[in-house]
């Protein structure tokens, strides 16, 4: 049986934020990992009349004493609400959070080992508060967490991570400081040439990720580098979101969590910027064609080469690097981190769907072709 899910509310344009303090009960926490815009839904959320907590969470990937940490502050201040204000590392520690906060029996360890089973959870309502740099989180069942001892970031997948609405308000962004949109773009972009390749994909999950597409290209936003950021990208993030959560995770986004950590602090959409291109021109098959028909259905030729350079074409104006040299200059550490890196990424289920066959060589192949390309 075939299933596509967007079991969430999107609220959506200019003021949208104002729906906060709309909202009853007695106490609500508000989990960041950006200041600015906490403070500007603070004021909104002080209009509730609710008891209001804060839970500051650090940029960059969510680990498992911050998301207990959170889950301690739930179980202490018992919200009836969460509002998960910023980019991807607030949105995976409040749902992770609210698991834990539900189910205290859990563990880190118990989350990566396999699904979360299905469970309803009643105790909290969660809101999902966008900035840049969410990966779509605002609108999906996943999450990661951060595995400080391998320098990986495990993907976690179950429903009940999926927040209960988003407020998507680009006037939010007009209040922040400069924020430079390059990694949310390429982010985005990634999850959207998944998601439309994808042979778990559908009917349904190709246009929101063809979408995506369409609402990046055609915008002047990715090349500008705008101090304020306006809608377009905000859509195309949630959408890529949506397209991304019901298809299976692809090449790209295995390779980037896999070696998240292992050159320095960078993040999911800046390794995009290395692997996507390298990906696809070393396609084939159904993939092959799967990226020559997104090539021409952006009015591109129809090649697998057409939309490499394009996603390149983008990181460079972006300021993003083509090149994981120029991540990790001392080739001989790369080398070094090389096979335990391919045997990481090999390992996941998805990577081995896609590459049957010689599938640790051919991952190696990929990581040196994305090094020197």
């Amino acid at each position: 049986m075939a299933e596509f899910r967007i079991p969430i509310r999107i609220l959506y344009g200019d003021g949208t934020l104002e729906h906060i303090s709309g909202l009853r009960g007695d106490r609500m926490l508000l989990v960041h990992d950006c200041e600015a815009a906490c403070r500007i839904a603070q004021k909104q959320a002080r209009r509730t009349g609710m008891h209001i907590r804060v839970f500051s969470v650090p940029e960059g990937p969510v680990d498992g004493p911050t998301v207990l940490e959170g889950a301690k502050a739930l179980m202490e201040f018992k919200p009836g609400w969460i509002i998960a204000i910023g980019g991807h590392a607030a949105m995976d520690c409040a749902k992770l959070m609210r698991i834990f906060y539900e189910r205290p029996d859990l563990t880190p360890d118990d989350l990566v080992r396999s699904d979360i089973p299905r469970m309803k959870l009643g105790r909290t309502r969660l809101i999902a508060v966008p900035t840049l740099g969410s990966n779509g989180g605002e609108a999906t069942g996943y999450a990661a967490l951060w595995n400080p001892r391998e320098c990986l970031e495990q993907v976690i997948y179950c429903p009940g991570l999926m927040p209960h609405a988003a407020i998507i308000d680009p006037l939010l962004l007009n209040a922040l400081p400069h924020t430079h949109t390059g990694e949310a773009v390429l982010s985005a972009l990634a999850l959207s040439v998944e998601a439309a390749v994808s042979p778990e994909g559908s009917f349904f999950s190709r246009p929101f990720a063809m979408q995506a597409m369409h609402t990046i290209i055609s915008s002047t936003i990715a090349f500008s580098c705008l101090p304020f950021p306006s809608e377009p990208l905000l859509n195309a993030q949630i959408l890529s979101g949506i397209a991304h959560y019901n298809a299976s995770p692809g090449l790209c986004s295995a390779m980037a969590h896999g070696s998240m950590g292992l050159f320095g602090c960078v993040s999911f959409g800046t390794l995009c910027a290395v692997y996507l291109p390298a990906i696809i021109r070393r396609s084939t098959g159904q993939y092959s064609e799967g990226y020559a028909a997104i090539a021409s259905e952006l009015g591109l030729k129809g090649t697998p080469e057409a939309l490499a350079a394009l996603i390149e074409e983008y990181a460079d104006m972006l300021g993003l690097p083509l090149k994981l040299c120029e991540l990790e200059r001392d080739k001989n550490a790369f080398l070094k981190k090389l096979p335990p890196l391919t045997a990481r990424v090999a390992q996941c289920g998805e990577v081995a769907q896609i590459i049957p066959d010689d599938t640790q060589k051919k991952v190696e192949e990929l990581f040196r072709h994305a090094y020197s390309k």
